[in-house]
């Protein structure tokens, strides 16, 4: 037996209509070709704005801001850096606690971990201010 096809195309999400401060009484009519309306479209989808929206912004000097789907890339990543620094903490806590890591081979183990721990938490970072 088949399975039904299932749409995975994602649906946008359209954010709730708030009034403007001053009410919009001017229209702008711009004619545009079918390449240009495709890169506004598409400039304004990648900004996470309807293109009425992002003409708007760009067109009284605003540059828009870093889409949805990269504020969410980011707090991820923010929390993945929270996350190795909690590792690190934890094993420095797991080491002051228990006297049997005291071999020298292990000690060289337990360094190594930790340093690769501390660098990645380092270079995300890095690469967090980055954007």
């Amino acid at each position: 037996m088949k399975k039904a096809h299932q749409d995975t195309r994602r649906q946008r999400v359209r954010k709730p209509y708030k009034e403007p401060k001053e009410p919009r009484e001017k229209n702008i009519i711009l004619r545009v070709n079918e390449d240009e309306y495709k890169t506004i479209q598409d400039n304004a989808k990648a900004a996470g704005m309807g293109i009425s929206e992002f003409l708007r912004t760009t067109g009284q000097g605003m540059i828009p801001t870093a889409n949805r789907k990269d504020h969410q890339d980011l707090t991820e990543l923010i929390k993945v850096a929270a996350g190795l620094a909690s590792l690190g903490n934890l094993l420095k806590m797991a080491l002051n606690r228990d006297e049997g890591w005291r071999e020298q081979s292990k000690i060289n183990t337990i360094s190594e971990i930790y340093d690769k721990i501390t660098t990645t938490r380092e270079q995300l970072t890095e690469k967090i201010k980055a954007l």
